[in-house]
């Protein structure tokens, strides 16, 4: 058995994206940086590709960060928040989707099958998860700060669980935009 390496993943779904007829781009200057700079980079990135081309498949791999504040902590208690890197990358974006960002999904994931102490791999939203709702938007938020997005994307049905895969090839963001 052959183990793909993250280059030739990345090479298959830029060209799935492309023989289903997005403009595909692979974007990896976001390794490393933290969830927030990164979805924001990748969501700008997307708009700017989308005002060219009618349907845009951008394509980030790589490890962003999430920086646990000190006594931070799900409900108030001494429990952790669920989620991981991913987790939480998805939800924030979720947060800067709105109206203009129509017909837009944003996957994150992690390839071994788990992010962070869940039992998911990552999650995909689009621009309807929050839109126009005061109320889920201020939860969503709230669960960001308290490190627990796993627990509001489980609850709204948005996980992604695959299982333990026994591959690491590194996190794998695709963002697609398309007519709607």
């Amino acid at each position: 058995m052959t183990l793909l390496s993250s280059e030739d993943l990345v090479a298959i779904v830029e060209q799935r994206a492309r023989d289903l007829g997005f403009y595909a781009v692979v974007d990896n200057t976001c390794d490393d940086w933290s969830y927030s700079a990164a979805a924001e980079y990748l969501l700008e990135r997307l708009r700017d590709l989308r005002r060219d081309h009618r349907r845009v498949c951008l394509i980030s791999s790589g490890e962003v960060t999430v920086e646990l504040s000190p006594g931070v902590s799900a409900e108030g208690s001494d429990k952790l928040g669920i989620g991981g890197r991913n987790q939480h990358f998805a939800l924030y974006a979720a947060t800067l989707l709105g109206s203009l960002d129509a017909c837009t999904v944003v996957l994150s994931a992690g390839t071994d099958g788990i992010d962070g102490n869940s039992f998911a791999a990552g999650a995909v939203v689009d621009e309807k998860t929050l839109l126009d709702d005061e109320k889920l938007l201020s939860r969503a938020q709230r669960s960001l700060e308290r490190f627990d997005s796993g627990t509001f994307l489980q609850e709204a049905g948005l996980n992604i669980v695959t299982g333990a895969t026994g591959n690491n090839l590194r996190d794998l963001r695709i963002l697609l935009a398309a007519e709607c």
